[in-house]
């Protein structure tokens, strides 16, 4: 856990990590990165898909991606927000974006920051893997840049 910081209240993002887990779970949230209680923005694996999103303090946007992951097998995942899309990438490629209503961004909380589980959360809202390489930038990165990422961790991260 991350204790609030100014600098975690971000208007636009890029949060991505590697992340792996042994079994597959249905109906399951595993948190990989979260601001707060559900109330600012995350990097979540929802039914084994990779899912980013945020929350303006009304509303929430989220952002599902179609690729399923495997259990037992590393992947790189990435999501951006811009101001006007939310994007997912899975192991450098983009997976979609998602148009968000104009002027909506992540709701400023003074929760803290939580890897790998949700603030105030129960077992089941633990990712059941492990993660490694996360980053938080306060900007969306571009898809040449996080497949740059993706590139660069496959040697420390895929068992061979």
């Amino acid at each position: 856990m991350v204790r609030h910081h100014a600098a975690l209240a971000l208007e636009q993002f890029t949060l991505c990590a590697w992340v792996y887990f042994d079994t597959t779970i249905k109906g399951r949230r595993r948190r990989v990165i979260e601001k707060g209680n559900s109330h600012s923005y995350w990097l979540f694996i929802d039914d084994n898909c990779p899912l980013v999103g945020f929350c303006d303090g009304k509303h929430y946007f989220n952002l599902i991606s179609s690729t399923a992951l495997e259990p037992k097998i590393s992947y790189f995942v990435a999501g951006t927000f811009d101001h006007q899309f939310l994007r997912l990438y899975v192991n450098g490629e983009d997976d979609g974006p998602k148009q968000v209503p104009e002027n909506a961004t992540p709701a400023r909380k003074s929760e803290p920051l939580v890897i790998g589980w949700k603030y105030r959360g129960i077992m089941l809202d633990h990712l059941g893997g492990t993660i490694s390489d996360v980053r938080i930038y306060n900007r969306a990165l571009i898809g040449r840049e996080i497949h740059d990422l993706y590139i660069a961790g496959l040697s420390v991260n895929v068992a061979v």
